[in-house]
């Protein structure tokens, strides 16, 4: 997919900058949109510290009710360095359809205030050079 012509790369963050800290024991919910015909193929996200209780997550498909793990995530499941580093990759690619649109809830497990957030890597659909 890297080299196909009929995608680009892309990178799409949720939650915004200005929603991403999260008070202790808060929770936020984040509607995110990936252009159908797209495909997510990781996740980059640097934690706190890898020694310290952090957040977890979960990714709902809002048009098929999928959700992407059936119980909420713990974030250094995902853990890296961020782009530049290597991403924590799906299994397979996961195909983007219907309207586009992912919930993705986040649930601060850590004593005080943390950042919270991910970045999904994705190939994003554009019309094909051929």
């Amino acid at each position: 997919l890297a080299y196909d012509q009929c995608y680009e790369p892309k990178y799409v963050k949720a939650p915004d900058d200005d929603q991403e800290i999260i008070p202790a024991g808060g929770y936020l919910k984040f509607g995110m949109e990936i252009l159908p015909g797209s495909l997510i193929w990781g996740i980059y996200h640097r934690p706190a510290s890898f020694d310290v209780p952090g957040f977890v997550f979960k990714v709902t498909d809002m048009s098929l009710g999928v959700e992407l793990w059936d119980v909420p995530c713990p974030d250094i499941f995902v853990a890296n360095n961020g782009p530049g580093s290597f991403p924590w990759l799906l299994n397979s690619p996961y195909p983007v359809v219907g309207s586009g649109l992912f919930n993705v809830e986040f649930w601060n497990n850590s004593g005080a205030a943390l950042r919270c957030n991910l970045v999904f890597g994705v190939c994003e659909v554009v019309q094909c050079k051929y």
